[in-house]
C-alpha cells in the first residue's frame, strides 16, 4: 500500500514538473505570466506618491517604527521586547513610539497593542487614550478594552487624568457606526437573545458608560453616528434616558444640536429629527442662550409640504430658503419649490434669486426656470425698464451644468448670461484642477445670443482637449486671445488634446518649437501614435524645407518667409541668438527622452528615422539620452534597459551605413549620472560586445573610478560589492592604490545595510575597514528609533 501510495506521489510530481516546464517553453504563456506578475509589482511597489519607506521588504527594515509603518506586526512583535530592553526609559522615546503605532495610516492590531500594554505606565499614555482606545471601542472587543482600561485608566490617581468634556468632537477618532451596523446585521440572521430585556446594543451602553467614569463622555459620539445609521432609536432614547434631568440633556448636547439636527435631515430621519425637536421645544433655553439652528439641506425623500410648513414655523431654527429651494429645484419638486418661495418672508434672510435662476437652468425642462423669472422678472410692460432684462452672473464652471431648453427659453425672454471666472480662481488653479467641460450645445447657444468674447476662452478651449468635433468654433476663439495671456490654457488644451489622440485641435495648438515639443511628449507618452506621426509628418517636413532652402542659399519668398514665421521660429528669431537649426536642435534633445515610452520595436525604428536630421544621428544629443530617462531607475530597471538596447541598436544601424559620413556620426559616450544603472547596464552588457563596442567610447571612460566612486549607492545591492571585491583584488588595487572602504554613519540605513550583511562575510570584509568602526556606539546612537539589534 505504501508503495502504491509513493508511486501516486511521484507520479503526480513527474505531472506538476512537466505541466510547468511546458508552460515555461510556451513563450506566449511564459511572456504573458511575467507581465502580469511585473504588473502586480508595480501596483505594490511603484504606487506614485507613496513614500519610499512602504517599499521596504523585511530585510531592508532596521527600526520599530518602521515596522510600524510597513504594517509588519510580525516582525514588531519580534524584536520589541529585545529593542526595549536598550532604549532609554523616558517618556519622549516611548511616546515616539505609541504615536507611531497609533497615528500612522496604520490602525493597532490586537497582538500589537497586547505588547504596547505590557510597557505602559500611567503617566505616560494619558495624552494617547483616546488612540490606545480607538480599536476596541469601534470593533467592539470588550476584552481588549477592559484591558486597556485596567492597565491605562485604572491605575491613574484621582484626579490626574484629565479629560476635556467632549461631546460631539469630529478629531475623535471614535466611530460607532461599524459596531452599530454589525451589531444590526447579527440580529438579522440570530434569534431574539433568551433575556429579552437584554438589548443587541449593550457592548456599546458599557463602554460609554465606563469612558464616562474616567471623564470622557461620548454620547455625543454616539447620538450622530446613531443617526447616520439605519434603525436606531433605541439608541437615541437610550441616550435620552441617561441624563437624570432633560435639562442635562439639553446642557451636555445643546452645541452638537446643529450637526444632529441637520445630519438627521440629511439622512431622511424624521423621527430623530421629531425627538431633537421636542426635546428643544420642551425646555425654552435655545434661543435665548445658543442661537437658532441653521437648517441647510433636507433629504428629499422628507421634504413634504408639512415638514416645511414646520421649519419655517419653528423659532428655534433659522431656514436656509435659497439652499432648501435649491433641493427642491434639483429633485424637481415642483409644488414644494412654491411652497418654500411663498413661506419665505424677507426678514428671515436673503433670498439668492440668482442662484436658483442658475440651478433651474441644470435641469431638463422649463417648469422651474419659467416659474422663476415670470416671479421675480416679469417682463411685463408695465414693469420698470430694469427688470425688462437681467444678466445673470454665473461663473466658468457653471455653464458646465447647464441645460440647453431652459437656458434657450432663458435668451427668449431678453435675458443673457454674464459669464465670469470664480473669485478664487487663477489661470494656474484652473490648471491644476480636472475642468469640466461645457457641452458643444451650450456653447453654440451662448454665442448664437451672445458674443463669443463674453465666454471666457479657457471654457472653449478646455472642452478641445476632450474632442475636435466643430473645430471652428477653437479657431474662432483662438483668434481672439493672446498667445501670452492665455498661454498655459493653451499649452494645458494642447497636452490633453494631445494624450487624447485629437489631431484636428493639436493641428490648430501647435504654433512654435515649444508647442511641439510638449505636444509630441505628450502624444509618445500616452500611445497616440496618430498625433506624433502627424507631427514628425507636418512639423519636421516644414524644417527640412527651411533648411534645404537654406543650403541651396535660395531667396526665400515672402509667402514662405511668413509660413515659417507663423508655424515654428517666430517667438525666437529676435535676439534668441541662436539659428533655426540650433533651436530646433535643442528641442530635439528635449523631445528624445519620450522614447523610453515606446514600447515595441517597429515604433521605435519608425521615430528614430523621422528624427535623424537633427538628431539621432547627433553622439552628444544621444549619449546624453541615455542617461535622461524620465523613469526612477529604482523600479522600472527593464523598462530603461530596454529602451538603452533600441537605442544602442538603431544608432548602431546609421553608423555602419550611409548616415555615418552624411552626418559625421561619432561613437557614443558613456553617460556618468546621479544615478549610475543606465552606465552600469551599458558596462556589464556592450563592453565585451563585438557588435555594438565600436560604437561606445570606453576607452576613454574610466570604468574603475566609476565602481569606485559609486560604491555606497549599492548598484544592485550585492553587485557594488562584488565588483568592487573583484577590483580590489585585481591588478587595479596596486595601480590606483586602493584602499579599503570605509564606513559612515551619516546614512543610518546604507551603514545598517553593510554592517548586517557583510561583516562576516569572508569574501568581502576584507575591502571594508570595520576595524576602524565603533558598531557600538553606531548603535547606541540610533537606539532611540529601535533600531534592529545586528546578528
Amino acid at each position: 500500500m505504501n508503495r502504491d501510495s509513493n508511486n501516486n506521489s511521484s507520479n503526480t510530481d513527474q505531472r506538476r514538473s512537466e505541466y510547468f516546464k511546458s508552460i515555461l517553453n510556451s513563450k506566449y504563456l511564459r511572456t504573458k505570466i511575467f507581465k502580469d506578475v511585473g504588473i502586480i509589482h508595480h501596483k505594490l511597489y511603484c504606487r506614485q506618491g507613496q513614500p519610499i519607506i512602504y517599499r521596504l521588504k523585511s530585510h531592508e527594515i532596521i527600526s520599530l517604527k518602521e515596522c510600524i509603518i510597513v504594517n509588519r506586526t510580525d516582525l514588531f512583535i519580534k524584536h520589541f521586547d529585545q529593542v526595549f530592553k536598550s532604549v532609554n526609559r523616558d517618556q519622549d522615546n516611548f511616546n515616539s513610539l505609541l504615536i507611531t503605532a497609533l497615528k500612522n495610516q496604520w490602525r493597532p492590531t490586537k497582538s500589537s497593542l497586547s505588547i504596547l500594554m505590557n510597557h505602559i505606565t500611567y503617566f505616560q499614555p494619558t495624552g494617547y487614550a483616546h488612540l490606545v482606545l480607538w480599536l476596541p471601542v469601534t470593533t467592539g472587543d470588550l476584552e481588549m478594552f477592559d484591558h486597556i482600561c485596567q492597565l491605562v485608566l485604572d491605575p491613574v490617581p484621582n484626579g490626574t487624568l484629565i479629560f476635556p468634556s467632549y461631546g460631539y468632537c469630529d478629531h475623535l477618532p471614535f466611530s460607532f457606526k461599524h459596531v452599530i451596523n454589525k451589531l444590526n446585521q447579527h440580529q438579522q440572521h440570530t434569534t431574539n437573545n433568551n433575556n429579552n430585556n437584554e438589548s443587541k446594543y449593550e457592548i456599546i451602553y458599557y463602554m460609554v458608560n465606563k469612558l464616562k467614569e474616567y471623564g470622557m463622555d461620548i454620547r455625543g459620539n454616539l447620538f450622530v453616528d446613531a443617526l447616520k445609521c439605519d434603525n436606531n432609536q433605541e439608541i437615541i432614547k437610550w441616550i435620552k434616558d441617561s441624563y437624570e434631568k432633560k435639562e442635562g440633556f439639553i446642557e451636555q448636547e445643546s452645541y452638537s444640536f446643529s450637526i444632529m439636527v441637520q445630519t438627521a435631515l440629511d439622512k431622511g430621519h424624521l423621527e430623530y429629527f421629531n425627538i431633537l425637536i421636542q426635546t428643544i421645544e420642551r425646555i425654552v433655553i435655545g434661543i435665548h442662550y445658543y442661537g437658532r439652528i441653521k437648517v441647510e439641506s433636507v433629504n428629499p425623500s422628507i421634504m413634504t409640504f408639512n415638514l416645511v410648513t414646520r421649519l419655517f414655523a419653528n423659532q428655534y431654527l433659522q431656514v436656509s430658503v435659497t439652499e432648501l429651494a435649491l433641493i427642491a429645484i434639483k429633485a424637481k419638486q415642483f409644488d414644494i419649490l412654491q411652497h418654500i418661495l411663498n413661506l419665505y418672508r424677507a426678514q428671515e434672510g436673503y433670498l439668492d434669486t440668482n442662484r436658483l435662476i442658475f440651478g433651474a437652468l441644470c435641469i431638463d425642462d422649463t417648469t422651474n426656470i419659467e416659474y422663476l423669472l415670470n416671479r421675480y422678472y416679469n417682463n411685463d410692460d408695465d414693469a420698470e425698464p430694469t427688470t425688462r432684462s437681467k444678466s445673470f452672473q454665473v461663473t466658468t464652471d457653471n455653464i458646465c451644468d447647464m441645460m440647453p431648453q431652459p437656458l434657450e427659453y432663458l435668451y427668449s425672454l431678453g435675458h443673457s448670461l454674464d459669464i465670469r471666472m470664480e473669485q478664487s480662481q487663477s489661470v494656474l488653479a484652473i490648471l491644476k484642477q480636472e475642468k469640466k467641460v461645457p457641452s458643444l450645445e451650450i456653447l453654440q447657444l451662448i454665442i448664437k445670443y451672445q458674443p463669443i468674447a463674453t465666454i471666457h476662452p479657457s471654457d472653449i478651449l478646455s472642452r478641445f482637449g476632450y474632442c475636435d468635433d466643430d473645430i471652428h468654433l477653437l479657431k474662432d476663439a483662438l483668434s481672439l486671445v493672446s498667445d501670452i495671456a492665455f498661454y498655459d490654457i493653451k499649452r494645458d488644451t494642447l497636452i490633453k488634446a494631445s494624450k487624447n489622440g485629437l489631431v484636428k485641435t493639436v493641428e490648430c495648438l501647435v504654433s512654435n518649437v515649444h508647442s511641439f515639443e510638449d505636444s509630441f511628449s505628450s502624444a509618445i507618452k500616452y500611445k497616440q501614435i496618430k498625433v506624433a506621426k502627424y507631427l514628425t509628418n507636418e512639423c519636421i517636413s516644414l524644417v527640412h524645407f527651411i533648411e534645404e532652402e537654406e543650403e541651396e542659399d535660395e531667396i526665400i519668398t515672402p509667402e514662405a518667409e511668413e509660413e515659417v514665421y507663423n508655424n515654428l521660429f517666430s517667438e525666437f528669431l529676435g535676439g534668441s541668438g541662436q539659428s533655426n537649426k540650433e533651436i530646433w536642435e535643442t528641442i530635439h534633445a528635449r523631445i528624445l527622452p519620450s522614447f523610453y515610452y515606446i514600447g515595441d520595436d517597429e515604433t521605435f525604428e519608425s521615430f528614430w528615422n523621422d528624427f535623424k536630421s537633427f538628431s539621432t544621428t547627433n553622439s552628444s544629443v544621444v549619449s546624453k539620452l541615455l542617461e535622461e530617462s524620465p523613469f526612477d531607475t529604482r523600479y522600472y530597471r527593464r523598462q530603461i534597459s530596454n529602451t538603452i538596447d533600441r537605442i544602442i541598436l538603431n544608432y548602431s544601424r546609421f553608423y555602419n551605413g550611409p548616415e555615418r559620413d552624411q552626418y559625421q556620426m561619432q561613437p557614443l559616450q558613456l553617460p556618468n549620472p546621479s544615478h549610475p544603472f543606465n552606465t552600469y547596464y551599458i558596462i556589464s552588457k556592450y563592453r565585451h560586445d563585438p557588435q555594438f563596442n565600436q560604437i561606445i567610447n570606453f576607452n576613454d571612460f574610466d570604468i574603475n573610478q566609476f565602481y569606485i566612486k559609486n560604491n555606497n549607492l549599492l548598484i544592485d545591492s550585492d553587485n557594488v560589492f562584488r565588483l568592487d571585491y573583484l577590483t580590489y583584488n585585481g591588478p587595479e588595487r596596486d595601480q590606483y592604490q586602493m584602499e579599503p572602504l570605509r564606513l559612515s554613519s551619516y546614512n543610518t540605513f546604507v551603514t545598517y545595510y553593510i554592517i548586517s550583511k557583510y561583516r562576516h562575510d569572508p569574501q568581502f570584509n576584507q575591502i571594508i575597514n570595520f576595524n576602524d568602526f565603533d558598531i557600538n556606539q553606531f548603535y547606541n546612537k540610533n537606539q532611540s528609533i529601535g533600531l534592529i539589534p545586528f546578528n
